[in-house]
């Protein structure tokens, strides 16, 4: 089972970015967009282009100028899958096959891979909730790096060209009831903010050092509050 990466046809302007989950201060809104008011990707209706990419995500894709980037964990399974719907259900997920953590960029114009690169190659270091997947957890990037969290396995920043610049090993998450990690990371002044884990790590390796945080597991995502300057 993979997903299909639909981009409507929309007015494309490049200068305005899409760096993180809900985007641009997390506010969840874009401006001046033109949104089609209906789409059939099925029958191609106000489908710009259509790229399948494999695996099970959650995860939200981001956009820096020409440039989209996903992530994505692929099993073993051929028949892999999530339960959506409305259940009361918490079960986990008992597939606990090999996986690979993959982060994509692709080309914004037209849905080109251009790189897929694969961060980490084994089995789940925690499990997930049948609803949820082992990629929940959206990208993001200042218009250098791209970094993505996948939970147990790692946090790992690439350049734009697909180079690996570092990746940390953040330890096991304990998830509530084996639920899996889904919160997404932050970037502010090349500091890379991760919550549910155990430490912030700086988003350069000239500058990886380490600040010890309280440790906790969330779905909700980071904020990061900067102190207003004094006048």
């Amino acid at each position: 089972m993979g997903i299909i990466l639909l981009l409507l046809l929309v007015r494309l302007d490049l200068t305005q970015q899409w760096p993180s989950f809900r985007g641009p201060a997390a506010a969840g809104v874009a401006d001046g967009q033109h949104l089609p008011d209906a789409w059939d990707g099925a029958k191609g209706t106000q489908i710009r282009w259509k790229t399948e990419i494999p695996g099970l995500a959650h995860s939200s894709p981001i956009v820096w100028r020409d440039r989209i980037f996903v992530t994505t964990a692929v099993s073993s399974r051929p028949n892999a899958t999530f339960k959506p719907g409305l259940y009361g259900d918490g079960t986990a997920s008992d597939d606990l096959s090999v996986h690979r953590w993959q982060v994509i960029s692709l080309d914004r114009q037209s849905g080109k891979v251009l790189w897929t690169k694969t961060a980490f190659e084994g089995p789940p270091k925690e499990k997930r909730h049948i609803k949820s997947t082992y990629a929940s957890s959206s990208p993001v990037t200042d218009g250098r790096i791209v970094v993505a969290l996948f939970g147990s396995q790692g946090l790992y920043a690439y350049d734009f060209s697909g180079k690996l610049l570092w990746n940390k090993d953040l330890g096991a998450f304990q998830t509530q009831m084996d639920w899996g990690t889904a919160s997404s990371p932050m970037l502010r002044s090349r500091i890379a903010y991760t919550s549910g884990s155990s430490a912030l790590r700086t988003a350069w390796p000239s500058r990886l050092t380490t600040a010890a945080t309280t440790l906790f597991t969330s779905a909700s995502c980071s904020t990061v509050l900067m102190p207003r300057r004094p006048r």
